[in-house]
Parts: C-alpha cells; structure tokens; sequence
C-alpha cells in the first residue's frame, strides 16, 4: 500500500516539475519574441535602406513622372516590408499586432542606429496576456492535483485498511 507521505511528495513533485515547465515555457516565449523583435528591426532597417536612395536618384523623366516613379517604389516596397513584418509575427500569438507596430518609434534616432531601428519594449497588452495565460495553465495544473488526490482518496477506500 502506497503511504499518505509518498503520495503528498509524489503531488509535491508534480507541482514543482509543473512550475518548472511553465518558468520554461515562459523563458521560451521571451527568446521567441526578443527574436521577432530583431528580426523587425533588420527588416525595418533594410527596408529603409532599400527606400532612402530613390529619393536622391535623378531620373531622366519629368519631375511628376519621377515623383510618381518614386511613390509607386516606396509603396511597394513599404508593402512588402509590412508583409514581411506580418509573416515574421504571425505565429506570436497574444501579442497584438498593433501593439507592435505603434512601439516602433520612426521619429528619431538613436546611437547612430538608422531611423526606424528601434527596440520594440513588451505592451501592457501583451504581458496581461502572459499572466492570464500563466493563471490558466496553474488552474488546469490544479484541477489535474485535485483529480490525481480525488484518485487517491477513492484508491485508499477501496483497499482494506491494515490490521
């Protein structure tokens, strides 16, 4: 017969293995994002790259005909660097997209780096989300310990008590 003490430790056990997952969930999720997050900033920064030059390049075409050149390039490859920026976030579900996008900052730069190249802090938003995702996954972890001691109080009654 399995005694009282092992069970409260085998329970124990399950807790801590449990939290432990959930600490190495929560630390994959930070890698993950922290990726996302230079991923952006390289697309940004290309995409930047790849859009600056065309504003100084003189075409031998009317202004307004350079200008509309100029825009339809600008356009396009703002599309396609947003598209890019949607792929790469995609898969990060919890985290709002339009959280993400309003953190870049586009107005100034720091430390040399081009404009646009910005560290993309973690929303409010996207943490409350983490939490209740944390809290969900302790009520399940709970309900399973609550099953697992229903499990063995109904096992001690069915064996006969020792003489």
């Amino acid at each position: 017969m399995v005694s009282l003490t092992g069970w409260y430790l085998y329970r124990d056990h399950a807790k801590h293995r449990c939290t432990r997952v959930v600490r190495t969930r929560v630390q994959e999720f930070s890698k993950r994002l922290q990726d996302v997050r230079h991923q952006a900033n390289g697309i940004f920064e290309k995409g930047l790259s790849t859009i600056l030059p065309w504003f100084t390049t003189t075409n031998e075409t009317s202004p307004a005909e350079s200008l509309h050149q100029n825009r339809k390039k600008v356009e396009n490859t703002l599309g396609y660097v947003s598209e890019l920026l949607l792929r790469t976030l995609e898969d990060m579900d919890g985290l709002p997209l339009r959280s993400v996008l309003d953190s870049i900052d586009l107005s100034h730069s720091t430390s040399g780096a081009p404009v646009g190249y910005q560290p993309l802090p973690i929303q409010t938003e996207a943490l409350h989300r983490l939490k209740e995702r944390r809290r969900a996954l302790a009520r399940h972890i709970n309900r399973q310990l609550a099953e697992v001691d229903e499990y063995t109080r109904q096992f001690r009654s069915l064996v006969p008590p020792e003489s």
